[in-house]
This record gives structure tokens, sequence and C-alpha cells, in this order.
């Protein structure tokens, strides 16, 4: 381990706790801060030492009570002042009026909210229930594809025999594309019990003024959490069957069988694939498909026709996905009419735009390479729009919407050869606008909309934060001659930790080379170096993550501190809800600014 001081327990245990109280306790007791006169008389002790007194009484009595503490843990101080309510029986709230909000008091979480804000939380709250509850029971999907040819749009004038007689102007040009094909597919499920639905599907293909369509039912059982099966076929010609079951060893091993009948004068086509995490977070997967076959005459003379075009083929890849959606995957497929090996990479850049980038090269398809990008709209809505350049096959741009379980795609065909001007306007003009739309509209709204709501929230709470900062000065004060104690005793251990400087507030104000200082900003970071040192136990710092101290309320906050340990130099920063240990060999400063550090005890 890189561990200075050793594993130790993520909680305190109650000993812990009732040790920390006695020497809280001592230290704030209001009758060590009351000052005595020269007439031997004593004033009342200051309303700041006697309000961090009953604080710290408070949070022992919570803490060393399970019900009271995970109540607070869930609710915070509301749920606590209700439970206190029902223990006295309170009869404020009786009645059916109030029992709704009693139940609502137990939802409240958050804090600094007013009457009205909570109100509005908890309308989007049941707007989004009542949405998932309805797609829970339904899963409505729909697709909706339109394909455009749009290759004449970019024809030369010098294509036509007589240029005159057509006109070129951008509108002109634009009118030329025309649809030639369009799908659409709907589908819904009915839940038969808890482990059986049913999905129906209604299709539709219409194609250069031919077209057809289907209705497909599909059953899905899950016969628990590793295996679940389901099996489909169409209602109306052409009668095309499917089959799928889905096994998972374990959470890293898996295994699927797809089967696929497209004429009952043949076996159906079956592909197999088992996968298996090979890395942390990448899996490896094999996949063999049969492709058409024969089973003595079952199948005998069709392979003219199915057998060209489904043949037997292996594929061996890995993939890799992050937590953040962010990952890639490679492929190579070996079969009898195409060879073929295939890459693409996911990213996350511009914060919230996903970028997918990948090629392909294969004995039957070409060469092909495409680059797609997505962004997150809404919590519901999001957009995305690609760019496929292929050999044979041209240079095609997709357009895609999605909305609460609808997508909407528009492939449109832009050039049948890849064109190097076509390819720059589709590729190049693209990006260059979503980043100057990133840039100067979307980031911008972004940042102005997050300003204005922290500078509300900051407003809301400006006397709640004075009350607090004005306290957090007053116990650091009362803090200050036991931490004085504190520091000359681990001065003395050879163990000892000595907190050198601790700062807490605006994360953007710590630097590598040290503190940002920006008007306005002074009170947005606050000295903690007492209160830090306070937290050291023989040589050890332990602040568990929890909740934030709101120096500034809504923005990014962030602890540095500086300590000597064993006459060597050590800083580390943390976010704000981050734990933080020490010591830490991790936390030692390079040798250059260790040579200044030695025993500089009043640095």
């Amino acid at each position: 381990m890189d561990d200075e001081q050793g594993p130790s327990t993520l909680y305190p245990t109650t000993s812990q706790i009732r040790d920390r109280y006695r020497a809280l306790a001592i230290t704030f007791h209001p009758d060590k801060h009351r000052h005595t006169g020269t007439d031997g008389s004593s004033d009342s002790p200051p309303a700041s030492s006697v309000s961090h007194f009953n604080a710290i009484q408070r949070a022992y009595e919570i803490l060393t009570d399970p019900q009271k503490r995970a109540v607070y843990d869930l609710l915070g101080e509301e749920g606590l002042r209700e439970l206190s309510q029902e223990e006295q029986g309170d009869g404020g709230d009786e009645g059916e009026g109030g029992g709704r909000r009693r139940h609502q008091k137990w939802q409240i979480g958050r804090r600094h909210k007013t009457a009205q804000e909570i109100r509005q939380h908890y309308q989007r709250v049941v707007y989004e229930r009542r949405l998932n509850t309805i797609d829970a029971m339904v899963k409505s999907k729909g697709d909706i594809n339109v394909n455009v040819d749009a290759r004449a749009v970019f024809l030369p004038i010098s294509f036509f025999k007589n240029p005159d007689v057509v006109q070129h102007d951008v509108l002109s040009r634009i009118m030329r594309a025309r649809v030639t094909g369009m799908g659409m597919k709907h589908s819904f499920e009915t839940p038969i019990n808890n482990a059986t639905s049913i999905v129906w599907a209604g299709q539709m293909l219409a194609r250069n003024g031919a077209g057809g369509g289907n209705v497909v039912g599909t059953v899905r059982h899950s016969f628990g959490p590793r295996f679940w099966v389901e099996a489909g076929s169409s209602i109306f010609n052409p009668r095309i069957a499917t089959a799928k079951a889905t096994y998972a060893h374990d959470m890293e091993t898996f295994a699927t069988v797809n089967a696929v009948q497209q004429t009952y004068k043949a076996p159906p086509a079956v592909a197999l694939t088992v996968g298996k995490k090979v890395y942390d977070k990448t899996t490896g997967f094999v996949t063999v498909r049969s492709g058409f076959w024969e089973l003595g005459p079952w199948g005998r003379g069709l392979a003219e026709t199915l057998g060209r075009t489904d043949r037997p083929a292996v594929s061996f890849g890995l993939t890799s996905i992050g937590h953040t959606g962010t990952g890639w995957t490679a492929e190579a497929t070996g079969g009898f009419i195409d060879n073929h090996l295939s890459g693409d990479y996911t990213l996350d850049v511009l914060n919230g735009f996903k970028v997918k980038v990948g090629s392909a090269v294969g004995t039957a398809t070409g060469v092909s390479a495409f680059v797609n990008t997505e962004r997150q709209m809404t919590d519901n809505t999001k957009v995305g729009l690609g760019v496929t350049a292929s050999l044979p096959g041209g240079i095609t741009v997709k357009i895609r919407l999605w909305r609460l379980g609808q997508r909407v795609s528009i492939p449109i065909m832009l050039s049948q050869n890849i064109d190097p001007t076509i390819l720059f306007f589709s590729t190049v003009l693209p990006a260059t606008s979503i980043f100057a739309l990133h840039h100067l509209y979307l980031e911008p709204k972004r940042r102005e909309r997050t300003l204005h709501t922290i500078a509300e929230l900051q407003a809301e709470n400006a006397e709640y934060l004075a009350q607090k900062r004005a306290e957090a000065l007053d116990a650091m004060a009362m803090l200050e001659d036991s931490v004085q104690r504190k520091l000359e005793q681990e001065r003395a251990s050879e163990a000892g930790l000595v907190v050198i400087s601790a700062h807490y507030g605006l994360a953007s104000a710590f630097t590598p080379l040290g503190m940002r200082e920006k008007e306005g900003e002074e009170e947005k970071v606050a000295d903690v170096t007492i209160a830090v040192q306070a937290l050291v136990q023989n040589g050890h710092l332990h602040i568990p993550a929890g909740r934030p101290k709101d120096p500034c309320m809504g923005e990014a906050k962030s602890l540095r501190v500086q300590y000597l340990f064993r006459d060597k130099l050590h800083e580390v920063t943390v976010d704000d809800m981050e734990g933080l240990r020490a010591p830490l060999r991790t936390h030692i400063l390079d040798d250059s600014r260790n040579a200044t550090g030695g025993h500089n005890w009043d640095a």
C-alpha cells in the first residue's frame, strides 16, 4: 500500500465518537469562555460558545443513536425534525391533509429551498414517474427512416447537355433532391406477467414506387436473471421466423444464440456469440454464423438463391466501454464471401458531444470510414449527425433524432464517388459549425444559466452564509488554545503531523503553483488551518467525504492542505465532496520544494 498510516476503518467506532465528543465538549464548554472581571465576577459565556456546545451535544446524540443517524443520513435535518414531531405525538398535522403534509416532509432531503421550489421539484418528480410508468407498461418505440438522393444537387454545370435550360441557383439545386425510399416501424410491449411479455411491431418499406409491409409478433420470457429467450414470426408474407436465447454464466461470461428462418424450405441460419471479460473494462467475443445450409432434402435446390448472399463466417473481436460511454471496438471476420477488418472509437468532446469514428476494409464491401456525433439536448431528446465515405458507395450524410423511444433517421446520399469538395463540405463544414455553435452559443448560454443560478442561490442565502462564516470564525478562535497544545504534541512526536496551511473554497482559485487571487473572490476561499489541525489525531488526519460547507454556494470547491510529516513537506488538493486521509507518500512534494521545508515549524 502507498498509505503511510496503514489501514483504518471507513466509519468511526462508537468509542472514537465518544472520545472525540469529550475533547470537543471540553474545548467549547461555555464555562471555559467566561470573562472574569477585576472584581472577580464573571460575565455570561458568549452566545457563540453556547451555540457550538449545543451543536456538539446534539451531534453526539444523533451519531450514537442508530435510528436518528439513519434518518439524518437519508433525509437530513428535516427528517430529524419530523422524527421528533412523531415521537412527541405532534397533533399539528393530524387529519387527512396533515397526513399528506407529514408524508411530504419525509421526502425533503435538499436544503436551502423555498416551499415553491420544493413543490416544483416534486411536481417534476411525479411527472417523470408517470412517464416512466407508462413507458414501462407499454415500451412504445418508433422508427422512421427516410432515404434522400441529393446527388443531383452537386452536379457541375458541364454535366448538362443544355445548361442554359436548367436553373443552377442554390434553391433550384436543393429542389433536385428526391426521396427514394421510406421505412417506418412501430412497436409496443404487452406484459403477460413478471417474466413474460409480447411485443407487437408493424413495419413498412417503400422504395422507388414499390413497397410492402408486415406485422411481427414476438414472445419474450425470462427464466431468471441469467437466462432469457424470445421467439417471433411475421404474420403476412413473406413469413420470417426468429428465435433468440441469451445465457449469462456470470458477470463476465455470456452466450447468445440467434436463429433466422427466411423460408420454411430451408433450415434457419444460426449465429452463436460467446463473450468473456478479458481485462478490467474489455470484453472479447467470438461469433460463428452458419449461413445457408442444407439438412438432407431440407434446403436442397436453394443454394443458388440463398447460398450466394448468406454464407458461413467467423468473427473475433474486442470491445471496451467506459462509465461515460467512451470506448472502442475491433473486429475481424473471415468467410467464404467477405473477409473484413473493422474498428471504431468513441470519445466525449466539447463538454457533451459524443463522437464516434471508425473504418472498415473488406474483400466484398470495399473500404469505408465514418464519423458520427451526437449530443443530449434535453433529458428526453438527442440529436446526431454522421458522415460515411465508402468505395464503392460514395458519400452519405445521416441526420438522426431520438425522443422518448422514437427515432428518426434521414440518410442523404451526396455523391456516388469520393468527391474531395463534397467530402470537405460534408465533414469540415459541419464540424466547424458544431464547434462554433458550442463555443459561441451553447457553452456561453450554459455558463450564463449556471452563473445566474449561482448568483440567485448566493443572494437568497447571503444571510445564512454570513451567519455560518461568523460562527466558523468564532469556533476557530475558541479552538486556538487547544490546537496550539495539539500542535506542540505533534511537533514533539517523531511521527507527528503538522498542518502548515489549509485553505478551502472556490476550486478555480487553486493552481499548481499556488493560490490565484482575484478581486471580489476573497471571501470565497477560507483559511481553515486551525480547523484542519484540530482534526489531526496521533499523526493521522482523516476528513470523511460528505456534504459541502459552502463558502461559495453553488460553485465547485476544493480543499488544499500543506503539512509536514517526518521532516518532509506534503501537499494535497481534494474536491469538495472527497474524503482526505493523510499522511500518504503520494502527497510528498518534490525535493526542490522540500529543501526549504525541513523543520520550519513557523512557516
